[in-house]
């Protein structure tokens, strides 16, 4: 679990999303500005099962790793199956590497470890922190 605007976080790990998003809802709830999309910005996103996602803006939230916090901007969109999916983007930028022999994923050349839940592993390509 993560804290992300100092609120802990169950986040999904989606390596085939190529984005980082979180719903409407969850922003609401944080009371975090959403800053409206540039003329250049992807207007639109595709889910796994071909749905055309609109992009309803995006958020700067920090993100805290056992006491480092760093700022990531996360695009945000309705009815998605989770407050938090965490994308490619996001898995590149904090050097991330996921280990399924030990379940865990870590960040920043092994510096801050998770474990991974099980449970929640699905078609073998995302799972939650945890």
């Amino acid at each position: 679990m993560l804290d992300i605007n100092s609120t802990p976080t169950s986040c999904l790990i989606d390596t085939g999303a190529s984005k980082s998003v979180v719903s409407r809802k969850f922003v609401s709830n944080r009371n975090a500005y959403v800053y409206p999309l540039s003329d250049n910005d992807c207007k639109i996103l595709i889910s796994a099962d071909g749905r055309r996602l609109d992009i309803l803006g995006y958020v700067e939230l920090s993100v805290n790793f056992y006491g480092a916090t760093f700022q990531f901007k996360f695009h945000v969109l309705d009815n998605i199956t989770h407050s938090v999916i965490l994308g490619t983007d996001f898995l590149q930028a904090h050097e991330a590497n996921i280990d399924f022999s030990e379940n865990t994923i870590s960040f920043f050349n092994n510096l801050y470890t998770f474990n991974l839940d099980h449970s929640a592993i699905v078609n073998n390509d995302i799972t939650y922190l945890g």
